[in-house]
Order: C-alpha cells, then structure tokens, then sequence
C-alpha cells in the first residue's frame, strides 16, 4: 500500500487517509504553481515581468533513461548525473523520491541521499514503501553535472549488504526533481536554445511555426522536421504564438521586419538564424532572398545547431555543424555489433544492459541470428546468465560458465519490426559462491561482448518492391538516395487543424530514419505533367485528384478511398500476442492466439499506399491519407503510434483508432526501377568480350548436355492467387536456452516454390549418386572416361595457351609507338 510520508528527525511517517492525503497533495500543488504565477505578475514594466519564476520539472525516469532502480547487495548505490538549463538563475530543488522495499529489509536500515557531495540526509523508512520529499540545497546547484546519490546504506553490524538483506527498489517513474529558477536578464544563447529543445525539463509542448512568403508550406515542413530531431518527443504544432512554449518566425528581412523586436539583427545583411528579445523564447530565421531561406531552413532540418555562446548563428556555421544520425538501417548481410552500437559493460555486479537500435529493410520478410562471443573474468559464478530480448520478446540466455564462449540465438520470421527494433543484452551475475563473503565483492566482475560478435539478416526477398515497412524504416522507395531527381512532397491540407497533422506525421518521419525530407521539393498539388517524372508523396486530406494517378492505384487503396469496408488480422493484437511468448503455460499462449488472431473491420479512418507510377516506369508514388477528411487529423495522431508505425506493412494499409492492417500485399516493381548499372570502361568490356570469346570456343569442344525431361523452374506457371507473397510465421512455442547451432531446425514456410526446388535438388542428389555407384561397379567405363577427360583437359590448356599469346601480339602490334 502506498503512504505519503513526511519526514520527521530523520524517519518518515505516515499519515492521512487515502482520500486526505489525495486531498491534500492536490492543494500543496495547486497553491505552489498559483504563487509561482502570481509572483511572476506583480510589479508590471520591471525586470520581473521580463524574467518570471517558472517551475521547471522531470520525472527521474526521463533524466535516467530507465524505469527503475534496485538497491541491493549487487549495486548499493544508484547515482543520477544530469544537467540543468543553463539561462537561469536557480531558487530552489526538490526531490519527491518513491521507494518500495522487498525482501528482508530491516526497519531501520536507512536508505541515504548526497546531492553534490554533500552530508548524507538518512531516510528509515521502516520496511515499508513510502514517497518522500526532500528539499536539496540550493547552494550547490549547478547547470552542468549535478550528481545526486541514493544508497542503501549498509546496516549496523554487517561488514556488506548480503541477498539477506533485501532490496530497495526505486520507482524512477513516480520520482520526479522540481526546480523553480529565474530567467537571466538576457537573450538566449544557441546553445542554450539547443539545451532547451532536449533536456525533459525545459522541453517545450507546443511549438507554434510562422512562415512567411510563396514557400509557407515548405518552410513549415522543414522546421517542424528539425524541432522534432533535436526532441525526443513531439510538440503539437500551431500557426499562432497564443499559448506556444517555443516560437519559430521564418521569412525574408523585407517580410518579418515588423515582427522582430530587436531590428538590429535585420540590419546584416546575411542569412542567418537568431534568439529575438521577449519573455517567451523565439527563434528567428532570415534571409535576403527566397532561395537562401529555402538553404537555411533545408539546414536547420538537417543538421544541429552550432555550440556558439551568441545570440545568433549563419549559414555556413549551421552547415559545418554535424548532421543528424538516424538509426542505422541494415538489410540483408552480416554486420557486427559494433557497427550498430555499444555493447560494453560497466565493472559491476549488475552492470545495466546494452541495447542495439536499429532499423530494418524488410521486416516482414526476414529473419535472423545474433552471435556473441562472451568473455568474463573468474569471478562471476557458473550460474550467472546472459538474457538476450528483441523487441522485449526473449529469443534465449546462456549460462556464463566458461571465460570464453561463442553462442548463437535465431531471430524468427516476424520479431524484426521496420523501426526502432532494439536488442538488449542483459547479464544476470548471482553470487559468487554459496557461503557469501563480503571480501569476495571488493572484486568487480568483467563482463565483454567481443568485436568478433555480429548479427546476420536473411531476407527471402529477391525482388525491389513497393513495400511500406521499407518506407517506415528508411523511406525507401520514394527516398531512395539511387534516384537522381529529387522527389516531390505533395502537401495537400488547408485547414489549420490538417497542416498540423501533417507536420505531426514529417516530424515523426523524421524521428524515425532521420532527415531524408529535407532535400525534397515541396508543393500544394501535383506538379506540372512535364514534371512528374520523379518519386512523389502525397500526404494530406483529399490527397489523388487525379485521374490517371487514381487509375493505376492499387485496388484496395481505390476501394478504401470510395468507403469500403476491409476486413484481415488485427497487427496490433498479434503483436500482442508475441509479448505472451514467455510465459510457462503453453496451453494458455494457443487460447490466447485463438482469440485475439481474429479478424478485424475498419471502414472508416487512415490509408497509407505505395506503388508503381503512372508518370514514369523508374519511379513510385506514396500516399498518406484518410478516407473521409474530417478524420484525417486523428488518423495521424494514431500512425505516429510506435505499434502503428511498425504496422505499416504491404501496398496498402489502413487503420483506425483500435488498430491496423494490411489491405493489400506488396507489389513488385519493374526492372526500369532502381540504380542503373555503371557502364564499365574499355578494359572491363575488353575483357568481357575476350572471356564471351573463350566460352563460345570452349563450347565447341564440350560434349552438349541432354536436353532436361522435366519443365525448368523458372518456367512454372502460377496465377496471381498461387504466387508466394511471404513466408509463413512459425506458430507460436516457449522460448528456452539457446541452442547450438548444429541443434537449431529451419523455420518451415508454405512457400511452394521453395518446396519444389528442394525437391528437384533432392531428385538430381540422388541420380548424381546413382551414376557414381554405376561407373563403380564397371572399372572399364571408369578407365574411358578418365581418359576422355584427360584428352579434354590437355587439348583446352592448348587451346588457351594459344589465345593469350594471341591478345598479347595484337596488344603489342597495336600499341604506337614514341616519337623522339
């Protein structure tokens, strides 16, 4: 049971009923922002207007990037080093600290709390859980490295903590730092601006964009792009300052002078981008020409914002900054992990996890197997464990009892998923022997993931295909970096209520595979006939206008655009379903399978499609949409959902507020689509001709083979209902230890092209093994066939012998030669 505590001499008392200290709680916040407020508007046209006390707040999970935090004989201390904005002066900083005891916890072992090396404040807190204020002094607050320390503190007459002792564990997400500061009499820096946009503090909620002049909506696309990539969350998005945290004024100096308080930094005459004077934080960029804002907006999307201590940046500065990473998105191929990112571990008895983000081509598709080379030093036990999850789905562990050791977990069909797939490493150190000693723990444990680790993809894709997982993780094909045209961004939202939504869906785009809209060209219908031949994506209410666009659609995107209902599996609950794959009742994972595996109906909310052109056989055509207008707005506040995101499968899908699906499967496209082959140079196609030559002669002295009984693969013909689409997901089964890779089964599929093929390997194993057994059995057609094949090989070494001499006296008599 939860108690709101207080802390008296050191321990913490609990009091109140559930309903009071609800009560009570509710009205100590209410009275702390009120005063704040109200202090900040007394004495109006002074200092204090200019700079008010704000309350700036963040729970300790965002500050720590974890949920949690075990205080135990494993890890006695939990430190947490975070920054503080740095454009203010600061009053006050309070922690509300949750705490939930498990195990033998004595009642009086205290847990300690240090802020910056100060005396340790003691909390007893009696056994039992409790949520704690503590005041910190406001003496030792710093903007950069503050360092706050909870430990659970050894209890009297123990040389250690011990597993006897139990367990404090803190719950980061209920525990929050609360800071009241006061803005410094003076403009922001850039650097300060950049520290603003991602600290959980100062984030802001709602970013207002005004773009001025014929490129509005261009200029709305790239900064509502370039906000949300220096954010780990997304703003709502609005035209009008109103109640904006943040305001960003774009346009030329001739457009924006009148909206600028401090006109003298419109005097230069440069581009450049600065912080404008005003109690609420604005971001101006300016140019002397449409062109040059349309680059500076193109680089503010782009790249970070320069370190300067200085109220304004330029051009160049912006572009010299370093662009944004996305996630590395890796297709079929071998990779290490050290490719894709960190694995080490801390010296420690529980050393945190190593996670891997990454995105992947073809998730649907493909399949995998990570391989960890694990090497530990001798005094972690036999019985510690090495847990391995991808997308907090278990693929197994393995016992770390040797010092070094190579071991292999396959990846199924169907645990990839198009962004943000995240492997994590988890190692789990026991004790390091039965009889427990404290001397034992002065040695910390090593831990490592060797470079020799990697992580293969098998895709069973052999085709470029207009696929909408590719395009949630890379936004490949419309973005593909092959194509040389640059691809054009169809903006087709009026109200202002759409235009938000739609910068909603680029800014979580952009979030995803990093900044691939910003080199894009931008319009408010399609571009002219004569200037369609590129990559278009039309995102919008209303989004095809056109005929010929609306023609060569897919079917079902036709049909979901005219109301229709589609009915299939509901993605969100099968992914549902894999996040029971852990538990130990079998039989309870199938019923739960059975349940919520059924088909779902959407008739009514969000479209996204991608296909083959009509304007050009090299180029495809995205569409994000809804069927009716007026849910457009909420069908984008859904897709940049993480679960509908990583849904976006096939040519079509649509989705609704409940979930999402796949309307129609992925279509392939033509071989005019994709990067032409370079054209090789003179030596390269002399070459070719000569080996072309040397096979056509070589020819003439091999005996021709039988012509083949049977039909030949790639002849088989199938109706489109007969055509394989993907392979089938393995049925669901309890993830154990992993196993030896000589010990691991392929995962069946139903695809009858495979099936045929290995039959027909099969047939020809088995003849090729008859023929061996009868040339055996007849010692004389063994002695002839050797000798033929000698005879063979002696008159094809002639042969080429001969034909290189050959080429060397043609080089040699058609190289001129030098004129003294």
């Amino acid at each position: 049971m939860s108690h709101n505590s207080i802390i008296n001499s050191g321990f913490i008392e609990n009091y109140g009923s559930k309903t009071s200290r609800f009560v009570i709680l509710s009205i100590a916040w209410f009275c702390l922002f009120f005063a704040s407020s109200s202090y900040a508007a007394v004495n109006p046209g002074t200092k204090t207007e200019r700079n008010p006390i704000r309350v700036l707040k963040s729970t300790l999970s965002d500050l720590a990037d974890r949920d949690q935090a075990v205080l135990d004989w494993q890890d006695q201390e939990f430190e947490l080093v975070f920054d503080l904005p740095a454009d203010g002066w600061y009053e006050s900083l309070d922690l509300f600290l949750t705490a939930i005891p498990e195990g033998n916890v004595g009642t009086t072992d205290p847990i300690t709390i240090s802020y910056n090396g100060e005396t340790p404040i003691s909390l007893y807190g009696k056994a039992s859980r409790f949520d704690a204020h503590i005041k910190l002094d406001p003496a030792r607050i710093r903007t950069a490295r503050n360092s706050l320390k909870i430990r659970y503190k050894t209890p009297h007459h123990s040389d250690c903590l011990t597993p006897a002792h139990g367990k404090w564990i803190l719950d980061l997400g209920r525990s929050k730092l609360a800071t009241k500061t006061r803005s410094k009499p003076r403009d922001l820096h850039i650097v300060e601006l950049n520290q603003r946009l991602n600290h959980p503090m100062t984030a802001p909620k709602r970013v207002a964009i005004r773009a001025i002049g014929p490129q509005k909506t261009a200029l709305e696309a790239l900064i509502a792009q370039g906000i949300a990539s220096r954010m780990d969350s997304i703003p709502s998005f609005q035209f009008t300052s109103g109640t904006a945290d943040l305001e960003i004024l774009v346009g030329e100096q001739s457009q924006i002078s009148n909206q600028v308080a401090d006109k003298k930094m419109l005097d230069m005459s440069m581009t450049r981008i600065f912080t404008d004077t005003g109690t609420r934080p604005k971001l101006v960029l300016t140019a002397q020409s449409e062109t040059e804002i349309m680059d500076l907006a193109r680089s503010f999307a782009a790249h970070e914002l320069p370190t300067v201590r200085r109220r304004h940046a330029t051009l160049n500065e912006l572009y010299a900054s370093p662009p944004f990473q996305p996630h590395a998105v890796i297709g079929k191929g071998n990779y290490k992990l050290a490719e894709i990112g960190d694995t080490t571990f801390e010296h420690s008895w529980k050393p945190r996890a190593a996670e891997l983000e990454f995105n992947v081509e073809n998730p649907d598709v493909s399949d995998g197997q990570l391989t960890l080379n694990i090497v530990k030093s001798p005094v972690i036990g036999p019985t510690s464990r090495l847990k391995v999850r991808l997308n907090d789905q278990s693929i197994g562990y393995t016992k770390l009892d040797k010092k070094q050791k190579f071991v292999s977990f396959d990846i199924k069909p169907g645990m990839f998923r198009s962004a943000k797939n995240k492997i994590t490493i988890e190692p789990v150190i026991t004790a390091p022997s039965e009889t427990f000693s404290c001397v034992a723990l002065n040695e910390k444990p090593a831990l490592m993931v060797s470079n020799r680790s990697k992580l293969e993809i098998k895709s069973t894709t052999a085709h470029v295909e207009a696929n909408l997982n590719q395009f949630a993780a890379s936004g490949a094909p419309l973005f593909a970096s092959s194509q040389s045209s640059l691809p054009a961004i169809v903006l087709t939202a009026k109200s202002s209520k759409d235009r938000a939504a739609s910068l909603q869906f680029m800014a979580h785009a952009a979030q995803q595979f990093g900044p691939k809209f910003a080199n894009a060209e931008y319009f408010t219908q399609l571009p002219s006939e004569n200037d369609r031949a590129r990559n278009i994506l039309v995102i919008g209410p209303n989004a095809i206008t056109d005929e010929k666009l609306l023609s060569s659609a897919p079917s079902a995107l036709r049909l979901a655009l005219r109301g229709k209902p589609t009915t299939g599996p509901n993605t969100l609950r099968i992914a549902s379903i894999e996040r029971y794959a852990n538990i130990d009742d079998a039989l309870a994972v199938e019923r739960l399978a059975q349940r919520l595996a059924k088909d779902t109906r959407i008739s009514t909310g969000g479209i996204a499609a991608i296909f083959a052109s009509p304007y050009s056989d090299k180029h495809v055509v995205g569409v994000i949409t809804s069927n009716r207008p007026s849910q457009y707005a909420k069908a984008m506040r859904s897709l940049t959902k993480a679960g509908y995101w990583n849904g976006l499968q096939g040519s079509v899908a649509r989705w609704d507020r409940n979930t999402i699906m796949m309307a129609q499967t992925a279509s392939i496209l033509p071989v005019s689509y994709g990067p032409q082959k370079p054209k090789g140079s003179i030596k390269e196609k002399m070459a070719s001709a000569i080996a072309a030559g040397t096979d056509k002669i070589q020819s003439a002295f091999t005996r021709p083979k039988p012509s083949p009984q049977f039909e030949p693969i790639s002849q088989i013909k199938r109706t489109p209902e007969q055509l394989p689409i993907r392979a089938k997901s393995p049925a669901l089964e309890l993830r154990g230890t992993s196993t030896p890779s000589a010990q691991k089964h392929p995962v069946a599929t139903s695809v009858p092209m495979l099936v045929k093929a290995k039959t027909f390997v099969q047939n020809g194993y088995t003849t090729a093994q008859q023929k061996i057994i009868s040339f055996r059995n007849n010692d004389t057609r063994i002695v002839a066939a050797r000798t033929w094949l000698d005879q063979q090989a002696h008159n094809r070494t002639t042969l080429m012998m001969l034909i290189v001499l050959s080429i060397v006296l043609l080089i040699g008599l058609a190289t001129p030669k030098l004129e003294r």
